[in-house]
Parts: C-alpha cells; sequence; structure tokens
C-alpha cells in the first residue's frame, strides 16, 4: 500500500498548478471534447512516466538534464509567443461560453503533456520511486494522482471557459507560458 500510497500523495501535492497542469488547463478552454482531451493527457502520462519508471534512475543519464530544462524553458517561450501572435485572429465580439476549436484535442493535450513532463520534477521522482518500490505500484500511485489532478484541470478550464472572453484568456496564457519558460531557463 505504501508503493501506491506514497507516489499518489507526493505527485498529487508536487503537480498541483504545475506548468503541465496549467497548459492542459489552456487547452481545456479551447475545446468541449473533453474526453479527448483527458485522452490525450492520460495517454501522454502513462509514456512519460512508464518509461521514467521502467528505467528508473537510469534514465537521468541518457539525457542531460540541462538539455530537457533548456527545450522545456524554450518550448513554453515559443508556446507562448505563438498564442501571442494568434490573438490576432480572434474576434473581440465573441460572447464569453464560445470557444475556438482545438482542432485535435487528443493529439494536443499528448504532445503538451509529453513536452512538459519528460525531464520534470514529478516525473523524475516517479523513477526514484521506482528504485525504492514496486514499479507497477509506483506507476498506479502515480497515474492516479496525474489523472485526478488532470480531471480537476479539464473541469475547471472548462468552467473558465465559459466566463472568461477567448482573447483575454488566450493573452493571460500567453503571458504565463512565456514567465513559466523563462523561469525553467533562469532556475
Amino acid at each position: 500500500m505504501k508503493s501506491i500510497l506514497v507516489p499518489f500523495v507526493t505527485i498529487l501535492l508536487a503537480e498541483f498548478a504545475d506548468k503541465t497542469q496549467l497548459a492542459l488547463l489552456y487547452l481545456a478552454t479551447r475545446t468541449k471534447q473533453r474526453i479527448q482531451l483527458m485522452g490525450g493527457a492520460v495517454l501522454g502520462f502513462s509514456a512519460v512516466n512508464g518509461l521514467t519508471i521502467l528505467f528508473g534512475h537510469y534514465l537521468k543519464n541518457l539525457v542531460p538534464a540541462s538539455l530537457i530544462k533548456v527545450a522545456t524553458g524554450l518550448f513554453f517561450i515559443l508556446f507562448g509567443i505563438f498564442l501571442l501572435l494568434s490573438r490576432n485572429g480572434h474576434d473581440d465580439s465573441k460572447e464569453v461560453g464560445q470557444r475556438d476549436r482545438l482542432r485535435h484535442p487528443f493529439w494536443s493535450a499528448l504532445s503538451v503533456i509529453v513536452l512538459s513532463e519528460l525531464g520534470d520534477k514529478t516525473n523524475l521522482a516517479a523513477g526514484l520511486f521506482a528504485v525504492r518500490y514496486q514499479p507497477a505500484l509506483v506507476f498506479i500511485g502515480v497515474m492516479a494522482a496525474l489523472i485526478c489532478l488532470s480531471g480537476l484541470t479539464i473541469l475547471v478550464g472548462d468552467t473558465l471557459s465559459h466566463r472568461i472572453k477567448p482573447k483575454l484568456l488566450s493573452l493571460l496564457a500567453a503571458i504565463l507560458f512565456i514567465i513559466l519558460g523563462l523561469l525553467t531557463l533562469w532556475h
């Protein structure tokens, strides 16, 4: 039971309001297809954390942490800039509650999760737990925490999309992603 509970509580607390959950929150405001979005998130988390747990602490030696950190920081900065540039296509007259359709919510969530989780602190923690506890049980604990948080994040994103104008939401998300990218590069 400890092999499930320790990773569950640790990941749940560490991932709360993490950059990955913020990215998922933004995606949730852009689509009504919550099931597809959740499916992409679960597959992304499963792939990244499954591999990390499978390889345990050996994975951190495959790719230098500094390279992962730079790639993640640049990804978030570029994503923020993309959001700023794409805001020009938003119509200010759109009602709150109307959302631009995310073309492929499943693939969007999958790619964002994989890119932002690879080498993330919670991902590395999952690998370290696998060294100490039984890997299959660690995976269950980690995934249970991530599924709970992701489900909550998607519901909050859905609620926000009905209350905040898309152009303002896009601006806030762009600024947040750029700040997160800069903080990732700086730390």
